[in-house]
């Protein structure tokens, strides 16, 4: 049984994503396994300074398989000094391509980027 949503309410679909906002952004699906190079890092940190100022960018590389599939196995992780800053990256990269590949984009949780665990 789905109820109703009551006249006069609003829902925001948003909610949800504000509600874990953080200064962290996890950036996947920009490069394939083994496509790292040494200007990917400078090249994520020029595109997101548009959307604030970058503190930093980290780039964590897993071996695909098992659960991991192709499109999962770079992460690229970019800390801003500001929420809003973060959100405005998120709105800009998720669904965006680059070289041909789909973004994916979503907060990361900064105890864990600041511990490095990114797997």
């Amino acid at each position: 049984f789905i109820r109703p949503i009551p006249r006069g309410v609003i829902v925001d679909a948003d909610a949800e994503r504000r509600r874990r906002r953080t200064r962290v952004v996890a950036l996947s699906n920009m490069v394939g396994a083994g496509a790292v190079d040494a200007a990917l890092r400078a090249e994520t940190k020029e595109e997101c300074s548009s959307f604030g100022k970058v503190l930093g960018v980290r780039i964590f590389e897993r071996p695909v398989g098992g659960a991991i599939g192709e499109d999962d196995a770079v992460r690229i992780f970019v800390r801003f000094a500001e929420e809003e800053a973060a959100e405005r990256a998120l709105l800009a990269m998720h669904g965006r391509f680059f070289g041909g590949r789909e973004v994916r984009a979503d907060f990361f949780d900064e105890a864990r980027y600041k511990a490095n665990d990114f797997a």
